[in-house]
């Protein structure tokens, strides 16, 4: 059932009606908007969740034992990696639809990776979450489940979306946000937080800091906030705009959260 929000003159003309069900372009911005908001803070409340269970233990029996000691956060954490996976879906396109005028190649070409990496996350997520959940719970021997667990990390089936979302998710995101810092389309400070906490991400994901749970945490307050800016931006647009979705006039660079950005 659509959510409506009317505002009346002293006429009695209708002047603004908010999540209009039966008008796409109104349902795609808010959404993209909404989704651009909810989806890092999925994602990073996920992955903080998981840092605090497995508490820097080795992989293998420490933390499968880990896992066993809170397999309820454990569910929590793989339930909020699958709800941002299937946020970040409309948020990147909504992403892509900001950069139809401006870094149109980077739009595209880093959304494509990026919702290539939201595949690879999806199966990621029932490969690591899941089955890993299941083997720090099952009845059967940590032991013989840890050579299990080994020889299916490295067969080719695993290694596909492995690549997926590896490759996918650090090159798309990291051209997304080059594409919006360059393309003027939001908040100059909101692109800027995106693209620094991504690129921060990025590098530190192949470091031992990838496993400390403040570092991980920050950077993904990092990106939430850029991309928080960005979806209230989004909001706070007019259908007539997100519609044609020229590039926003240098003034828009400085504009106040809550502000609409001028289009040309």
């Amino acid at each position: 059932m659509a959510m409506l929000w009317i505002s009346r003159n002293t006429n009695g003309a209708k002047e603004a009606e908010m999540l209009k069900m039966n008008d796409a372009n109104d349902f795609r911005r808010t959404l993209a908007g909404l989704c651009l908001i909810a989806a890092p803070l999925a994602f990073g409340g996920s992955d903080v969740i998981r840092l605090s269970i497995e508490g820097g233990a080795a992989e293998g029996r420490e933390q499968l034992a880990a896992i066993a000691a809170s397999p309820g956060l454990w569910q929590v954490a793989g339930f909020l990696n699958m709800v941002g996976v299937i946020l970040f879906v409309p948020a990147i396109l909504g992403l892509m639809h900001l950069m139809r005028k401006r870094s149109v190649v980077l739009g595209h070409i880093g959304g494509a990776l990026a919702l290539i990496g939201m595949l690879g996350w999806a199966a990621h997520n029932r490969g690591y979450f899941g089955f890993m959940g299941a083997a720090g719970t099952s009845e059967i021997g940590h032991g013989q489940m840890v050579g299990f667990i080994e020889h299916w990390a490295t067969s080719p089936d695993t290694i596909y979306y492995v690549l997926m979302f590896l490759v996918g998710s650090l090159f798309g995101m990291l051209l997304l946000g080059i594409g919006l810092y360059r393309a003027r389309v939001t908040y100059r400070w909101a692109a800027a937080l995106f693209l620094g906490g991504t690129v921060l991400y990025n590098v530190t994901v192949f470091t031992p800091a990838a496993e400390n749970m403040l570092a991980i945490g920050v950077f993904h307050a990092i990106i939430a906030l850029g991309l928080a800016g960005t979806g209230v931006n989004v909001l706070a647009m007019s259908d007539e705009d997100w519609e044609r979705m020229h590039a926003a006039a240098p003034a828009a660079e400085a504009a106040p959260i809550g502000t609409r950005p001028r289009v040309q």
